[in-house]
């Protein structure tokens, strides 16, 4: 068993190593020990009812695809789902993750109207970031607001986040347009 992570078992041996992940009833066996990993399978499969899936390709809202040049992990379907769930389907595509010059505060109006709609969303993106470090920062942002769920937006812009090139925004109902000189003066005065 691996010592960072519990779910994760490695075998190395003379012929390779044989890897195995298992999460709840799902398990993934991949490794260089072929012969290994055949008596592996023969052996799970006297002890536990299971079936063999063949090749890897999809695993916990990963899709692995392989070609002459090695293997590709994405979440492209975990993105268009989570793109149909806020109706942002038809977006236009951005080329940054998270529109700059942001600054976003907690506000004492109106929290959203869905809170736990808010943190999935949140959740979702936060696993987004496996297969895209680049939205992490703009994830980050939103994560912070998880417990207060209100924002005050500071932008003339306006406030959103950009997956695979397409737009997943939400928006708090006040919204205040400020330039950047009298948000921070307003910053200090607050602390």
């Amino acid at each position: 068993m691996s010592k960072c992570d519990h779910s994760v078992f490695y075998r190395k041996s003379t012929f390779g190593s044989i890897l195995l992940l298992m999460y709840v009833d799902d398990i993934v066996i991949t490794g260089s020990d072929y012969a290994g990993i055949s008596s592996l399978k023969s052996f799970l499969h006297t002890r536990f009812q299971m079936k063999d899936l063949g090749p890897l390709r999809y695993f916990l809202g990963v899709e692995v695809n392989r070609n002459k040049k090695g293997i590709f992990l994405s979440q492209r379907k975990y993105i268009l789902d989570l793109l149909a769930d806020t109706a942002k389907l038809g977006a236009k595509p951005c080329s940054t993750p998270m529109v700059p010059n942001v600054y976003l505060m907690t506000d004492d109006s109106d929290p959203f109207d869905d809170p736990e709609k808010y943190r999935r969303l949140v959740g979702k993106l936060n696993y987004l970031t496996v297969t895209r470090p680049d939205i992490a920062f703009a994830v980050s942002v939103v994560s912070q607001f998880m417990s207060t769920l209100t924002i005050k937006q500071r932008s003339t812009t306006g406030y959103c986040v950009f997956v695979g090139g397409n737009l997943v925004s939400w928006r708090s109902k006040k919204q205040s347009v400020v330039s950047r000189s009298s948000a921070e003066s307003e910053y200090r005065a607050m602390s």
